[in-house]
């Protein structure tokens, strides 16, 4: 559990923090155009109790990192804008500098028919066999999830395999995406 960071969940969402769910200056927002039913006023939205939280980088041990989040949630979507923060200069360094939130649609649903849990994936959709790794222990061979962890590479796939990120020959951090020298 991550100290500080909690959500209230509402059916009401914050105008400010939830601008990504309506579009600007009273526009409709972009995704209306592809998902009309994605009305925020029937959504669940959260944000974080304390407004942020200043929680230890997972990414570089040692480091802390100033976390804000805001969520909605439909019945098939879940969104999530999530930005992180330098705590001492503000520097942005992750999330969407325009406040996008990743945008996530439910693509599977969980039976369970009294003899274990079964994938049902959604018609001529779904999560397919190239991705079903992901889903845990049960949906892999042996060895799978190292072997796909490896070739996406970068921190965190060391940090999966139990190592921090590694540094650069002068002792700086290596650019979170693995090419070299982060640049500040």
């Amino acid at each position: 559990e991550l100290e500080g960071c909690d959500v209230l969940w509402t059916e009401t969402p914050e105008p400010t923090r939830h601008a990504y769910a309506y579009g600007l200056n009273g526009a409709p927002p972009p995704h209306w155009e592809y998902l009309p039913d994605l009305d925020p006023r029937t959504a669940h939205h959260a944000v974080m109790v304390e407004g942020e939280a200043t929680i230890p980088s997972a990414m570089m041990p040692g480091s802390m990192i100033r976390v804000v989040d805001e969520l909605s949630l439909w019945d098939d979507y879940l969104w999530i804008n999530d930005r992180g923060f330098c705590p001492e200069t503000g520097a942005f360094i992750y999330g969407n500098h325009r406040g996008v939130p990743y945008e996530m649609r439910k693509i599977a649903d969980w039976n369970d028919d009294g003899k274990g849990r079964t994938l049902v994936e959604e018609e001529g959709e779904g999560i397919g066999e190239e991705l079903k790794w992901t889903l845990g222990r049960r949906w892999r061979e042996n060895g799978v999830y190292e072997e796909r962890m490896g070739e996406i590479g970068g921190p965190t796939a060391r940090m999966s395999r139990g190592g921090p990120p590694r540094t650069t020959p002068n002792g700086g951090e290596e650019a979170p995406n693995g090419d070299g020298p982060r640049r500040k």
